[in-house]
């Protein structure tokens, strides 16, 4: 059975380790795998400047390929692998081992080199068939025992052979112009600063506006289904995460001066929603009850990875949908959200595959909850015509999910819009619904998120079409250029005019010397991805019209009244934005 692609690169990842070591002795280890780009793993480890050096590394990785160097899995005490790993002289991997949550803690031997197993690999070094080191980059790592420390990251790509890596090489550089960074400079939409920040992006003026267009697409459709607005705390009593047996994000709990009790930012708002839920008496009549919350969280998981712009950020806005719900509503719920996920996707001409995660070695919830909603599931991706894979080697934890996973221009997967059952929390928490006279029964918790990062999304939906937005997303549809002084006026009332029905417009209003010539202004406009571009000169100021130039078409389209225009664009099917009606995604 061949390897999956992540099995490969997580192998990569190992044999990239163990030659590290073996050309610096005195190499400590860190952390590596497979991930959205590829494969990397950090160390901390004096590597010479020379780039040759990494065609070095390269040559001694296919060595080990040749060797065919079979995986020995290994299971140990945890405390007695963290000690391995210190006599070893890995005492940093001795700490990640003592940090593991769990008693028994599988690791992976292969040529005399050790470490702890990834969720999936080989089960020979041979079937690592083409792989290419990209990156060398220093990064700061932390741990809780040592801190802030500098460190190494060597990052690469694989491939189950070389035809797919010399693919990939080749599209590589042709994308390369198409990245989202590049794009969102000229067309003004974020500044990734990492003398500002390496944890997120600031968002500019433009940037907002395609923000607030997606978000209030978002809000318009899931008021039509009753979901429910509400706010919640950023920082939680710790007391309280721990009731949920929610892990809180390191390095972000603060003493609040109000009271004795620590605080610690969660990475969800699960908890709250569930609080929400118990902080009254429902009834079975009401429900579904769906709670809705647009909140920015923190994956600190991610710090520890390699990050890549608006593509993979530790801060992220989340669409958090939950919705409780009896026994005999779960699968109507799973097609309604399913449907509307779906419809988005399709909507922002996405590519996208779907995966259902199903239980793993450490869960909760029992048997028989699991095979019920995973049938449901199954079902439920059946009846809405959508074929997906089933996960093997990734699995959850608190109940069954389904995600999807959105595709770049590269055919790298990204993790996108997510449909999960819940069992914890509704445990923990004790949540009850009355049904009749006197029985409390626990209700359902389903968890949706319909667009996942949004930053991601955007950085896809940017990086898909080479910047051109459909009319209602683009956050400038149109820029007036007067080509001279005389036009000012003009200009300005052309704006007011396209402002007054609706228009996003600008005006470009420079002239004189500096102003620069037409052809660089509306090459300006082009770059910025700016719907249609207005030129007036004397003529047009004369005659009461415009020149309309289309962004991507060189020549001038039409010569037009502005009335006429305005009714063209207004007819176009992508200025207003989707609609999507309560009844087509009901079941």
């Amino acid at each position: 059975m061949e390897p999956t692609l992540q099995a490969i690169r997580h192998t990569a990842a190992e044999l990239l380790a163990f030659i590290v070591c073996k050309f610096f002795p005195d190499t400590k280890l860190l952390s590596g795998g497979a991930d959205e780009l590829g494969f990397h793993y950090d160390f901390v480890v004096n590597f010479p400047e020379d780039p040759y050096f990494i065609t070095k590394i390269e040559e001694a990785m296919r060595g080990l390929v040749k060797d065919e160097y079979p995986f020995t899995k290994r299971e140990m005490m945890r405390e007695n692998a963290a000690e391995l790993f210190a006599h070893r002289n890995q005492p940093l991997k001795g700490d990640l081992v003592a940090a593991q949550p769990y008693n028994i803690v599988q690791l992976i031997e292969f040529g005399g080199f050790l470490d702890i197993a990834p969720p999936e690999y080989t089960e020979f070094t041979r079937e690592v068939a083409a792989f290419k080191i990209f990156d060398v980059e220093n990064i700061t790592y932390y741990t809780p025992e040592h801190g802030h420390f500098p460190a190494i990251r060597i990052s690469g790509i694989a491939f189950h052979d070389k035809q797919q890596l010399k693919k990939f090489t080749k599209q590589l550089k042709i994308e390369t112009e198409g990245d989202h960074r590049v794009l969102a400079h000229s067309m003004e939409l974020f500044v990734c600063d990492e003398n500002m920040s390496k944890l997120s992006c600031s968002w500019l003026p433009k940037g907002c506006l395609m923000r607030e267009a997606l978000l209030g697409w978002r809000q318009k459709a899931i008021n039509k289904m009753g979901v429910l607005p509400v706010i919640t705390p950023l920082f939680l009593k710790e007391d309280f995460l721990k009731k949920c047996e929610a892990l809180p994000v390191q390095n972000f709990t603060v003493e609040i001066g109000c009271d004795d009790s620590d605080y610690a930012l969660s990475s969800t708002v699960s908890e709250t929603h569930a609080a929400l839920f118990a902080s009254k008496t429902r009834y079975e009549a009401e429900l579904p009850i769906r709670f809705s919350e647009v909140k920015e969280i923190y994956n600190e998981q991610v710090i520890k990875t390699r990050l890549l712009g608006m593509l993979k950020t530790p801060s992220q806005l989340i669409d958090f949908i939950h919705s409780f719900c009896s026994p005999e509503q779960i699968y109507d719920e799973l097609i309604y959200w399913l449907q509307f996920i779906d419809k988005m996707v399709n909507i922002m001409s996405f590519r996208c595959q779907w995966h259902l995660f199903s239980r793993g070695e450490k869960s909760v919830g029992t048997q028989r909850q699991w095979d019920q909603t995973l049938d449901l599931m199954r079902k439920a991706l059946d009846s809405c015509g959508l074929s997906y894979v089933q996960e093997s080697h990734e699995t959850a934890f608190a109940g069954p999910r389904i995600e999807g996973k959105l595709l770049d221009l590269l055919g790298r997967s990204w993790n996108g819009p997510e449909l999960a059952i819940d069992f914890q929390i509704p445990t923990r928490l004790g949540l009850k619904y009355s049904k009749g006279l006197d029985q409390k029964i626990q209700p359902f918790m389903v968890r949706c998120s319909v667009f996942g990062p949004l930053e991601r999304l955007i950085a896809l939906l940017i990086e898909k079409d080479a910047g051109v937005l459909p009319l209602w997303l683009a956050p400038e549809q149109v820029r007036i250029i007067a080509v001279g002084q005389n036009q000012h006026s003009y200009a300005k009332e052309l704006l007011v005019a396209l402002q007054q029905v609706g228009i996003k417009a600008t005006c470009d209003l420079r002239s004189g010397p500096g102003a620069g010539a037409l052809g660089p202004r509306i090459h300006e406009v082009e770059c910025a991805k700016v719907s249609y571009a207005l030129v007036i000169g004397d003529n047009e100021e004369r005659e009461k019209v415009v020149n309309v130039r289309k962004c991507g078409q060189k020549a001038t389209l039409l010569r037009m009244k502005l009335d006429d225009f305005i009714q063209q664009l207004r007819g176009d099917p992508t200025f207003s934005g989707p609609m999507i009606e309560k009844s087509t995604i009901e079941c």
